[in-house]
């Protein structure tokens, strides 16, 4: 069995998508989510704990599915509007450099 390896978004579609971006889904984009694990809520299901949590900052949620043991079964994502790039590709390092500098841009510093 081949597994492919997704596509590497263009980089000028990356410092577009980037650009277009507002504030908070850029840094997070830049610094990763804030999530508050003290604002969560946890929901038992047939032997399963669902921990659910939501970005301070963009509005994605989480979900993180858990064993009795503690033991993570999946995590899921409901990307808030705008975040995601569909259908540009994966973002390679040199496209989330292209998105650390959009974010240096914002705050004056470029």
């Amino acid at each position: 069995m081949t597994t492919r390896t997704p596509q590497a978004a263009d980089l000028d579609e990356v410092s577009k998508f980037a650009a277009s971006l507002d504030t908070e889904a850029l840094l997070c984009r830049t610094w990763s989510h804030s999530w508050d694990p003290l604002r969560s809520t946890v929901r038992r299901s047939e032997g399963q704990f669902h921990w659910s949590t939501q970005c301070g900052r963009c509005g994605t949620s989480r979900t993180r599915v858990l064993g009795i043991d503690g033991t993570l079964i999946s995590n899921s994502y409901d990307y808030a509007d705008g975040y995601r790039m569909e259908g540009l590709g994966r973002v390679s390092a040199a496209g989330r450099a292209s998105m650390r500098v959009e974010s240096l841009r914002r705050l004056g510093e470029l």
